[in-house]
């Protein structure tokens, strides 16, 4: 859940191509104890838990806390497998579909709005600065 998130994010930012696929259908299949993801989700000290009343409020703020405190593992991982973070920024760049990627062949590293925010993202652990 944490690597759709993270991928939809990033089509967002550097293709303005964001589904935003909301949390609770992502893990609608997966099967995930409530208990356990609460216990998940309480560890990582999430203000969002607290402000939620309805049922369905805390089960997506519990999977937001829980994906989101992945982020720094996951990109660990990642920018280690791939060198550096320009290089998985560059990886990320080329899964978009071969159709659009055609039109934008070498637009990876070319200085646009989108194209320096999805590499600041990427830079930035998978973490957006406001």
């Amino acid at each position: 859940m944490t690597l759709a998130r993270i991928y939809q994010e990033f089509c967002g930012l550097a293709w303005d191509e964001n589904p935003e696929t909301p949390i609770d259908y992502l893990a609608e299949d997966l099967h995930i104890d409530p208990v356990a993801i609460g216990v998940l989700a309480a560890s990582t000290g999430c203000d969002e838990l607290k402000e939620a009343v309805e049922e369905y409020e805390l089960h997506e703020a519990a999977l937001t806390a829980v994906t989101d405190n992945q982020r720094d593992e996951i990109f660990g991982c990642l920018k280690a497998a791939y060198g550096d973070e320009y290089r998985l920024y560059s990886r990320i760049w080329h899964t978009r579909s071969p159709l659009a990627e055609k039109d934008s062949e070498g637009d990876e590293f070319e200085v646009t709005g989108s194209n320096s925010t999805a590499l600041e993202y990427v830079s930035n652990g998978f973490r957006r600065q406001f």
